[in-house]
């Protein structure tokens, strides 16, 4: 009777281990995702404003440059005569940019010294450099730095550029935004309410005791000091935010500084706080992003676990009192996995003791014997892949590794069925008591790897053609400006499409429509370098990035435009392109060179179709 109750227990144990794998799991997806969503919202909202100030210091950085120029060494009259004419200049930028949340333009002279706050344009000629280790970096280093950081005032995001005149650095402009501006764009695109606890240390350092008290509440969180923003307590939150503090884990989430998700019940309701460190500009702790989001799935979670437990106890009960009455013998074991559609052996960590029916079924085998006379292990049957395990990783048996890194959930193994089809396994291993033996379960997830694979490949790829989608396409357009405005690089931009493609349609049918649509990608790939990109914009229109400036596009483009008119279309025969062509200019955005391209296309259909038209 006891040794048919321990059995009872195992299987308790081990279908009690695999449910609560899957509600850690749907936790920790939950988690990954807050906490993703939180990085996303900080990381888009700067990028967002990072575009309209490099954008900014395109236009602006010449003028700067030599203004700064001028001042860097002159009289105290002269400085003041250049402010005049700076502040003439570009006050009507500052003013329409504080719309969008700009609350800080300042210019810093090659010696540290602030010629220039457009935000407070009476404070000036101090060395900002002594208290800002910004300005001390960008004038030794000369290039572009971004971050939090803590100025006389109050704390700021900060976009920082150097300046340059005839190759020379003559000091950098900078351009801020508030924290709670950058709040209220978080708040815009990812709802939720967002709250910057700032680090005390930090404030103290720069900001006057009179801003910080004007500013500033100061609280104690467990052991720690931290300042909030009087403007940013929010009257529904503030009960919620006084109950979170006081929470253990929140506390120790501010300890350790890593993104934590903070779940909680207020007022009878589930909810969670992502707590996300926020590092400034010189890299060190300066303050934590809190998430609050109103719905929490965990309770769900739980009560789905608990559930799931309540069957199962009750299902392995009934079993149980069946199997004791119709079995006398080991077997019953034997018939308890048996019952499982995963695959499970029963080893010592050196030899298999027992498997299920599945796992022979699985590899072909009618019994355990035969299997081993052939395999002295179930490691002989996996398949050496990177990111998979094998007979031995890091010089540990593949069990002894599992044991080690048990907390580690993603242990995964390749292997063959009889039919030799590959499969993907997740392991999952439990001890039995203290007999040196293991309960491993071999978890088939070859179909969701797969599912992930297809929704992955279906958010880049057209589906029709197999190449680059106009979303990813974009993406891609969008990297090459970058990497144009920053390094002065040359790329070219090379639209087409087919000339009288609705008449294929109406001729043959849109079935024929889009053969000739895969034929010609397949054309084009075959001729197209690696390095470029190729993409279909929408209908028979297509894009090409050529690494190449627009002499040698122009070559290429008219290589494509003769092998396509000289190949013979299925069904159709012949079939002619025109070709659009632009180099990219300084200051493009993905709008006005994308335009610019289009209309050499439409230049090539009025010039009379199946030609190459373009515009440096």
């Amino acid at each position: 009777m006891r040794y048919y109750f321990l059995v009872f227990l195992i299987y308790e144990f081990l279908a009690g281990a695999y449910f609560y794998s899957i509600y850690t799991k749907n936790k920790g997806e939950y988690y990954s995702k807050a906490i993703e969503l939180a990085k996303n919202s900080f990381n888009s909202t700067v990028n967002s404003y990072e575009m309209i100030y490099d954008n900014a210091y395109l236009i602006q950085s010449d003028r700067l440059a030599k203004l700064l120029y001028l001042a860097n060494g002159a009289s105290t009259k002269e400085r003041d005569r250049l402010r005049q004419k700076l502040l003439k200049e570009f006050m009507n930028f500052f003013h329409y940019q504080k719309l969008n949340s700009l609350n800080g333009f300042h210019l810093i002279d090659k010696y540290g010294k602030s010629l220039l706050r457009f935000h407070k344009p009476l404070d000036y000629d101090d060395d900002i450099i002594k208290k800002r280790y910004s300005i001390g970096l960008i004038s030794t280093e000369f290039r572009y730095k971004r971050g939090f950081e803590t100025g006389i005032f109050q704390e700021s995001y900060r976009f920082e550029y150097p300046l340059f005149y005839d190759g020379n650095f003559v000091g950098s402009c900078e351009y801020s935004v508030d924290s709670q501006a950058l709040i209220k764009e978080m708040e815009k695109f990812y709802g939720d309410y967002h709250q910057f606890l700032l680090n005390s240390k930090q404030i103290q350092k720069i900001t006057s005791k009179d801003m910080i008290k004007h500013n500033y509440f100061k609280l104690k969180i467990g052991s720690q000091y931290f300042y909030l923003r009087k403007n940013s307590v929010k009257k529904v939150n503030g009960d919620r935010f006084r109950f979170i503090q006081h929470l253990e884990e929140f506390q120790k989430a501010l300890i350790n500084a890593v993104p934590t998700v903070v779940d909680c019940k207020y007022h009878s309701t589930y909810c969670s706080v992502v707590v996300l460190p926020i590092k400034d500009i010189k890299g060190e702790k300066f303050a934590f992003l809190l998430v609050y989001l109103d719905k929490s799935p965990i309770a769900n979670l739980k009560n789905t676990f608990f559930i799931e437990m309540i069957f199962i106890t009750l299902f392995g009960l009934i079993l149980y009192l069946y199997i004791f009455n119709e079995i006398q013998n080991r077997k019953y074991v034997k018939e308890l996995i048996n019952l499982q559609h995963d695959l499970i052996i029963v080893t010592d960590g050196q030899n298999v003791k027992d498997v299920n029916k599945e796992f022979l079924n699985f590899f072909g085998y009618k019994t355990l014997c035969d299997f081993k006379s052939e395999h002295r292990c179930v490691c002989d049957m996996f398949i050496k892949d990177d990111g998979y395990l094998s007979e031995k990783k890091d010089e540990l048996s593949w069990i002894k590794y599992i044991q080690k890194y048990k907390d580690d959930k993603n242990h995964k193994v390749k292997m063959l069925n009889k039919k030799h089809e590959e499969r993907v396994f997740l392991i999952e291993l439990e001890e039995i008591g203290s007999s040196n033996k293991f309960f491993i379960l071999f978890r088939d997830i070859t179909k969701e790897l797969h599912i992930k694979e297809e929704l992955e490949e279906r958010a880049n790829f057209d589906t029709l053609t197999q190449i680059f989608n106009r979303s990813r396409f974009e993406f891609f357009l969008n990297k090459e400006l970058e990497k144009a405005q920053r390094y002065k690089t040359v790329f070219s931009l090379i639209m087409f499409d087919i000339d009288h493609f609705k008449l294929i349609n109406d001729t043959y049918g849109h079935d024929v429509g889009d053969i000739v649509l895969k034929e010609l990608t397949a054309l084009v790939s075959a001729h197209t370098r690696d390095v470029d990109i190729f993409a279909r914009w929408g209908g028979e229109e297509f894009m090409i990035i050529s690494q190449t400036n627009i002499y040698q596009s122009e070559m290429f483009a008219e290589k494509l435009r003769q092998v396509i008119e000289e190949y013979n279309f299925t069904q159709v025969g012949s079939v002619k392109c025109s070709f659009g062509i632009t180099q990219y200019r300084k200051g493009d955005t993905m709008d006005t060179i994308v335009k610019r391209c289009d209309n050499m296309l439409y230049s090539a259909k009025e010039s009379g179709r199946n030609c190459v038209v373009s515009l440096k």
